[in-house]
């Protein structure tokens, strides 16, 4: 049962009390046309007891959670989302949800980019309601709960998910990312402008993601600190175990005899071909039988672990030999040493506050990839007062994800005087 159905009465109970607090001379707006913004609709409302009462389960299994469900201060409002954006220079009409604070006020926006997700029915306009406090592990679940703390959520689909559908995940590809990441900002920011919307935003824009939207997250920030957006300040941004550098991640999982998320590669370079970033074929990269079945696999209906499943963790049975051997210098592969080059994020001169957070147990994305990005800043001249590295201790990529959130939390926390009580979240993790 959808808890929108259980609580209909007294979300129109708070509306009723929430218009009669409105002073009636208020001066009446102008509604400006909406640019990107095409469709929105409610999708579900989280009361804020309920909101407490699945983080304190969530707190009764991971203790570093404590203190968190104390500092929750409303209940929450999820709409759905479309709106217009391009891929491969055309109109696209994308989706995506946007949580928001139950009570008015002025609130920060928290782009944050989902993580790897092979499946229709993940996308976070089709995963983000809140039917039992063990949803509370679902990553757009917990992310849009964090509206309840005061922030507004913005969580894109991706071209390739939701209302978008039609075309092919771009699975890591820069040219055919951002653009859906920027307008996702931009409808939010029309969304928040409409008058039935009592809460309203602040301006000021933090970003947020892990692993693939680690990635994301890292070129939303070189894109918006280098050109800012219109209508935000961008705070601060923070990204875990993102594979910043594709170039020295196809090294790294080549250069090992195992692997055991094979199904990246292949996800990847099959998007790559698809899109035309390169020029081989799947046959040339990767050995029978995996070559042939890899377009099957990757019908979005299939899990991760199923396309694992069909493949092999041993990358001398998965790679071709001469990909394996010569994949860095044999002009047979310039395409895909360009395309991965291209699409890796390189260091600029950031002036954004930026945290990297990365468990030191990660063996799909290992910890060396943000070490040596940090690096690239460091030898750029920027310093540790704008971006530094936290390592995760005994964290594997999926144990990374509860520490990572928690102390990117926390650490916004600081940035906002929204009347946050931060103070017990800032006592279970360090900052």
């Amino acid at each position: 049962m959808k808890y929108r159905k259980q609580i209909s009465w007294l979300l129109l109970l708070a509306v009723l009390f929430v218009s009669g607090a409105c002073n009636s001379n208020d001066t009446e707006t102008i509604q400006k046309p909406d640019a990107v913004l095409l469709s929105s609709e409610l999708g579900t409302s989280i009361p804020k007891v309920i909101i407490q009462a699945g983080i304190g389960a969530l707190e009764s299994r991971y203790p570093e959670t404590s203190g968190v469900s104390s500092a929750v201060k409303s209940g929450v409002n999820v709409y759905k989302i479309t709106y217009q954006t391009t891929f491969q220079g055309e109109d696209l009409t994308a989706s995506g949800i946007v949580a928001i604070p139950g009570d008015a006020g002025d609130y920060p926006l928290l782009s944050f980019q989902n993580g790897t997700n092979v499946l229709y029915s993940d996308a976070p306009s089709k995963n983000f309601e809140l039917t039992s406090t063990a949803d509370l592990e679902n990553t757009t679940v917990v992310s849009e709960s964090l509206a309840s703390l005061g922030f507004v959520i913005a969580i894109a689909d991706y071209p390739g998910f939701g209302s978008s559908e039609s075309v092919f995940h771009p699975y890591l590809e820069k040219e055919n990312t951002l653009p859906a990441l920027v307008d996702m900002i931009r409808a939010t920011n029309e969304l928040m402008a409409k008058a039935e919307i009592q809460a309203k935003l602040s301006g000021d824009l933090f970003l947020a993601g892990y692993s693939q939207g680690g990635w994301s997250t890292m070129q939303l920030l070189k894109e918006l600190d280098q050109q800012p957006l219109e209508d935000f300040s961008l705070v601060a941004a923070s990204c875990g175990a993102g594979p910043y550098n594709l170039s020295q991640m196809n090294e790294l999982v080549l250069g090992s005899e195992t692997y055991p998320m094979p199904f990246y590669f292949p996800y990847l370079l099959h998007a790559y071909q698809l899109h035309g970033l390169i020029s081989n074929s799947m046959a040339d990269i990767f050995q029978e039988p995996y070559a042939s079945a890899i377009p099957q696999l990757f019908d979005f209906e299939t899990s991760g672990g199923q396309i694992n499943a069909a493949l092999t963790d041993n990358m001398a049975e998965l790679f071709q030999p001469a990909y394996l051997a010569g994949s860095v210098t044999d002009d047979q592969f310039e395409t895909v040493k360009s395309a991965l080059a291209a699409n890796s994020v390189t260091a600029w001169n950031l002036n954004t506050p930026t945290r990297l957070f990365h468990g030191d147990a990660d063996v799909y994305i290992p910890m060396e990839i943000s070490e040596d990005f940090l690096q690239d800043f460091r030898e750029l001249g920027v310093g540790e007062s704008t971006i530094r590295l936290t390592e995760i201790p005994d964290a594997d990529h999926s144990g990374g994800v509860l520490p990572y959130g928690l102390q990117t939390l926390s650490w916004f926390m600081t940035f906002e005087n929204q009347n946050l009580t931060k103070s017990s979240l800032q006592e279970a993790v360090s900052l």
